[in-house]
């Protein structure tokens, strides 16, 4: 099912009727994301193809979008991060 040993364990120690909600922290620690990581590498190769890039081209322009267009503060919408990551992964720029 692509869940931590740990996660297993943990579920398996508590009782049914007593109902644990996990944080955001929680969460993250235990690999579990909104994205399967998994479907995340599959998604990832996809979009690499559409854009006729290799692995290796993507991950570095998805990592520099990241940089560029999620850390900057003049970019407080959406849609102006979605247009910051589409110019970056199109021109490597």
């Amino acid at each position: 099912m692509n869940v931590s040993e740990r996660l297993a364990d943990d579920m398996l120690a508590i009782e049914p009727a007593n109902v644990r909600y996990l944080s955001r922290n929680q969460l993250e620690s235990y690999g579990l994301r909104t994205v399967d990581p998994v479907e995340q590498e599959t998604i990832d190769l996809q979009e690499a193809q559409a854009l006729g890039l290799d692995r290796r081209e993507f991950m570095r322009r998805k990592a520099l979008s990241l940089a560029k267009c999620s850390e900057n503060p003049s970019l407080e919408t959406w849609d102006a991060f979605l247009a910051c990551n589409e110019r970056v992964m199109k021109s490597g720029r």
